[in-house]
């Protein structure tokens, strides 16, 4: 019961400050839910290096209560009674803050566990050590294969429990309202659209049933399991959802930064999904300028190699960190076990691509992973390459209206061209790359043995 009420005091807490500074920055409140929380991560993890963990949480909870103080003085108590009412207005926010709400009190009492062998040996124990040592598990003597996983779930489930006892249950919430507050950034319409703004939550919440291969009457744990392929997918959309809502303004590209560098700290393959993301807003930072192309590029890309370099040291301060702590080739930042950099993996992956000292291994894996794309059930719609098809006739449809949209509007002709080109690469990354390939090549499959 503490748990519940300690979670539910800090969705207040931070909702009260998401629409304080709604207010004061003149955003619709739905958008900040997500950096908010990802600026809590972010300090927890500045600290957690450091070695003061619950030091990091309490100056978290300070920050959002003195955003409530603030609040009052400047907008006295009835102005923040108003920018609550105004905050309530916007379905995307209502819909974060009752869906976290009903998530804890229906986890309270249901009180659901771990059920996966991932989350026994890695996934659900890194969070555990955090919560019950106040230190990162790397650092930690009995860290036993937790040391390979990323801090970002763990750091989200330790923000909600930080100083009581471990509750399986209270993580599997925890990493719940951070998929929420991505929704809440795709869902943040105005609320004369509010129709549209439940139909994008409730979408977005379902889109991970979509990509499930779940036998009939089986239980699905999409959002009943500590494993980070849930907070990867949901933090790249909501990322980039943050960025095209909020449009041209500066403060844009700053509240992108802090779920960026979230979503490099959730999984080694993160570091891909945040350079691509870092590329999709540079893109469209050219094309859809309202200059020239030619000079709007210099612009662009400064501010995407700033993104880009926002996510390189967020992944290198990681490895750095983990290989300081314990300095083992199967603990420090390499990949398999032969310790290999994540530079060479690269490297030696794409030249065996390419030809160039492909081993029987690479190509037994390669040519399985071919033909099931075409087999292998993995969403509702059947194999790899329905979904693929399904998600660019989508996505081509969402473009093309945008398109139309914007150029009722006099906006420059390759404003909906970029839109199109950024909502299709959008969509043919947003695949869950770790969950297909484990259902492609899952024991049983044809590519099992190459594995």
């Amino acid at each position: 019961m503490l748990h519940l009420l300690y979670a539910l005091a800090l969705l207040l807490l931070l909702c009260g400050a998401c629409a304080i500074l709604a207010e004061r920055f003149t955003l619709s409140p739905a958008l900040l839910p997500l950096p908010v929380l990802s600026g809590a991560v972010v300090v927890l993890y500045l600290c957690g290096v450091a070695g003061f963990l619950r030091v990091g949480a309490v100056a978290v909870l300070l920050a959002l209560a003195a955003v409530w103080v603030v609040g009052l003085v400047q907008y006295r108590p009835a102005g923040v009674a108003a920018a609550w009412k105004r905050a309530a207005s916007a379905p995307g926010f209502t819909l974060f803050l009752g869906g976290a709400a009903f998530i804890w009190l229906l986890f309270c009492v249901q009180q659901p566990m771990f059920t996966q062998w991932d989350e026994f040996t890695a996934w659900g124990l890194a969070p555990k050590m955090v919560v019950e040592r106040g230190a990162f598990y790397v650092a930690d003597p009995v860290n036993l294969k937790a040391s390979f996983t990323y801090p970002a779930t763990s750091l989200i489930t330790f923000l909600f429990q930080p100083f009581g006892p471990w509750a399986e249950w209270a993580c599997l919430a925890a990493i719940d309202t951070l998929a929420l507050a991505c929704l809440a950034a795709a869902s943040a319409l105005p609320r004369e659209r509010w129709a549209g703004g439940v139909l994008v939550f409730a979408a977005g919440f379902l889109l991970p049933f979509f990509f499930s291969a779940t036998p009939t009457g089986s239980y699905a744990a999409q959002y009943v399991n500590a494993m980070a392929d849930l907070p990867l997918a949901m933090l790249f959309g909501g990322t980039l959802c943050l960025y095209f809502a909020v449009g041209r303004r500066k403060i844009a590209y700053w509240l992108v930064v802090l779920p960026l560098a979230v979503l490099t700290l959730t999984k080694d393959i993160c570091f891909a999904y945040g350079l691509i993301a870092a590329f999709l807003i540079g893109l469209d930072l050219w094309l859809a300028a309202d200059e020239p192309c030619r000079k709007a590029f210099p612009k662009a890309l400064l501010r995407a190699g700033a993104l880009a370099v926002i996510v390189l040291a967020a992944f290198s301060s990681w490895g750095r960190y983990t290989a300081a702590v314990t300095p083992t080739a199967d603990t420090a930042a390499s990949v398999g076990s032969e310790g290999l950099s994540y530079g060479a993996v690269l490297v030696g992956g794409v030249k065996q691509l390419l030809g160039m000292g492909r081993t029987e291994k690479f190509a037994q894996i390669m040519a399985a992973m071919g033909s099931a794309f075409f087999t292998r059930r993995i969403c509702l719609l059947g194999g790899g390459i329905m979904a693929v098809a399904g998600i660019t006739v989508g996505a081509a449809a969402a473009a093309r209206r945008m398109a139309g949209r914007r150029q009722g509007r006099t906006a420059p002709p390759r404003a909906g061209r970029a839109s199109g080109v950024c909502v299709l690469l959008c969509c043919a990354v947003s695949v869950p790359s770790d969950s297909v390939q484990l259902q492609l090549l899952r024991p049983g499959g044809t590519g099992s043995q190459g594995l």
